[in-house]
């Protein structure tokens, strides 16, 4: 009717939160179009840079991929886009923490790099101080592995295998509190596993088969319940701990060990297995019945005095279906 108000007709809760959310759409592309540009205009630390310089001069290194940026800033090109798999030898940086002015180096990886000339892990490596992946695989590295190793605080992923580092692994390695992966396979070390490395909650991955290391697994590695894989074929072992049972093991090589006694009927217990290699030990007795257990396992090298029934039931009759089973009877 002439002269009536009107009456504004409210808005639905759903048109609200549906403007709310087109809100903050916007405003994270904002912060992402800001971080990008700060991205673009940051610059390696300049520390790190002479590091880098003086590391790659001191191995007799240089970039033959064309993928890295040698000649400018470290961290441009391929070594700032992490959809890029990192170049050999390369860097790769992170140019948005710490208010995305300074790129600090996070990976260095370098491998199967063989020489003459003789290398060691200078202390110039120190100042990459962010490092959280630190690959120096088939360098022909000499010498001690040094003690600041443990001094990377931001260190998950660490690999020296295929070199000639010799002495005791440094205890330090246990105060790296984010370590999530160690693969010191083949090497010349020697002494015992540190029980410092009991340390490491962090610990996933453990790669030590022939590394020189020799002797019984610590008793504080008990604490190491993230533990999922253990290579230590090779390595003197004359059991197999019983904590070991505690942990989500997917993998477990303690092939060419001296082993004795038959296998533990723990290892029944970790459903997780997906790889079980006690093959080339000393072992004697019949196999626990409790292997049936694991409905996961795609391969088994064994090495037993007696094969029971029990065991061939419980593995095949049940519908197991190993990929690969290496059984030997002696």
């Amino acid at each position: 009717m002439p002269g009536m108000m009107k009456r504004s007709v409210p808005k639905s809760p759903s048109h609200t939160l549906l403007a709310f959310c087109f809100w903050c759409i916007h405003l994270l592309c904002l912060v992402e179009r800001c971080k990008a540009k700060d991205a673009a205009n940051a610059t390696t630390d300049p520390d790190e840079e002479r590091a880098l310089n003086a590391i790659f001069q001191y191995w007799g290194l240089s970039d033959t991929s064309d993928d890295w940026n040698i000649s400018g800033d470290p961290c441009s090109g391929t070594a700032v886009d992490l959809s890029i798999r990192v170049s050999n030898p390369g860097i790769k940086c992170d140019c948005q923490s710490n208010g995305g002015g300074t790129c600090h180096i996070t990976v260095m990886s370098v491998q199967d790099y063989p020489t003459e000339r003789r290398r060691v892990i200078p202390e110039e490596l120190l100042n990459l101080t962010y490092l959280t992946n630190l690959t120096l695989s088939e360098m022909g590295m000499e010498g001690f592995l040094p003690s600041f190793i443990g001094k990377f605080r931001h260190l998950r992923h660490l690999d020296i295998s295929s070199n000639n580092f010799n002495g005791s692994l440094p205890p330090e390695i246990g105060t790296l509190p984010s370590l999530e992966h160690l693969d010191i396979r083949y090497n010349g070390f020697n002494g015992l596993l540190p029980p410092e490395l009991g340390n490491l909650s962090s610990l996933q991955e453990l790669y030590m088969s022939r590394s020189g290391i020799g002797g019984e697994i610590p008793s504080t590695f008990a604490n190491l319940r993230n533990m999922k894989i253990l290579w230590a074929s090779g390595s003197q072992l004359t059991k197999i701990p019983n904590f070991i049972g505690n942990w989500t093991l997917t993998d477990l090589d303690v092939s060419n060990n001296s082993i004795t006694g038959p296998l533990p009927a723990f290892i029944g217990n970790i459903t997780s297995m997906l790889s079980l290699d006690v093959s080339e030990n000393n072992m004697t007795g019949p196999l626990p019945a409790s292997i049936g257990n694991l409905k996961n396992l795609s391969f088994l090298a064994i090495q037993t005095i007696q094969i029971s029934e029990t065991f061939m039931d419980a593995a095949y009759t049940r519908g197991k279906n190993y990929t690969k089973c290496l059984i030997r009877s002696i």
